[in-house]
């Protein structure tokens, strides 16, 4: 018997195959909304805000900014900077 159960609440699927490791995936709260940034090695940063419905894909709503940069994106990391 398991303590914890794993599911699957949101997905979202790229038409482009893209390279990530462990990485690139922050989550972080920024303006009281969950967000999910996701870096690749093609150099895509993609910033998600998952909306949890009945069918649990992706809709073109939360994607809420995309960029790509001329190199990789291998870590990323989030603090407040406080004076």
């Amino acid at each position: 018997m398991s303590l914890f159960k794993a599911r699957e609440l949101w997905s979202v699927d790229l038409d482009m195959p893209d390279a990530f490791d462990g990485h690139s995936l922050l989550v972080e709260s920024v303006n009281g909304r969950s967000c999910l940034f996701v870096g690749s090695h093609d150099g895509y940063l993609r910033v998600y805000s998952p909306t949890v419905k009945e069918s649990r894909t992706y809709i073109p709503e939360d994607l809420l900014y995309e960029t790509l940069f001329p190199t990789p994106v291998l870590q990323m990391a989030m603090a407040r900077l406080v004076s």
